[in-house]
């Protein structure tokens, strides 16, 4: 059986007035905007070429508090936080970010990457073959290897995460759910990891957990 479908940075979105229509001088000076690639929670992608030397990159323009006097949203940070701090081969790359005019978004600029497991394992196309399954797994593990030994657990491990190019190489992405190993006896939210990933412990409310441990059983799923 399938699990219910990810929109985060996927589903298409229309062009036109919205929220991902309009970026800011400094996005347009830097950046051609193109095709809507898809929206999430806090915002939408679209495809764009930095100018500078024609890369093609993936932004996404995410709704922050400000309008709401609340502040940014507080993933939005954890992920600038987190993914400024590691460098991986099997870790997305994150190229920009910067803020809004208006002060109510702001642009984040990814690599852009082909496809996602998600859309591999239920797309129409052929189906994986043992060979490939069996990369998947070894680059998914090297990256959380590599997260584990940094003090990191990522907590939201699922195939609309895992991003692929053209040539195979996956890319673990979506760090608004990351954290540092909680100190002895801090709680932590039972609700990080999508349900269908998610431990027994969390399912039964735990809020004091093994976040490596977390990752582990997601990758495993």
């Amino acid at each position: 059986m399938r699990p219910p479908s990810s929109t985060a940075h996927k589903a298409a979105v229309p062009s036109g007035k919205g929220a991902g229509a309009r970026h800011s001088a400094k996005t347009t000076d830097k950046y051609t905007i193109g095709a809507a690639l898809g929206s999430g929670q806090w915002g939408v992608v679209r495809k764009a070429t930095r100018k500078e030397d024609n890369l093609q990159v993936a932004v996404k323009k995410v709704r922050v508090a400000g309008a709401q006097k609340e502040g940014i949203n507080f993933q939005v940070l954890r992920e600038i936080k987190m993914l400024r701090g590691v460098k991986h081969a099997h870790i997305v790359v994150l190229h920009d970010v910067f803020p809004d005019s208006s002060g109510e978004s702001l642009s984040l600029v990814f690599e852009l990457l082909a496809s996602d497991l998600e859309r591999v394992l239920y797309g129409p196309g052929p189906r994986i073959t043992p060979a490939q399954a069996k990369g998947y797994v070894f680059q998914l593990l090297d990256a959380l290897a590599f997260l584990s030994a940094h003090q990191i657990c990522h907590r939201d491990l699922k195939p609309a995460n895992l991003l692929l190019d053209r040539r195979g190489v996956l890319k673990l992405a979506d760090f608004g759910y990351a954290r540092y190993p909680a100190a002895r006896d801090a709680a932590m939210s039972y609700e990080a990891c999508t349900l269908w990933y998610r431990p027994p412990e969390l399912l039964f409310g735990a809020s004091h957990y093994d976040g490596f441990a977390l990752d582990v059983w997601s990758a495993g799923c």
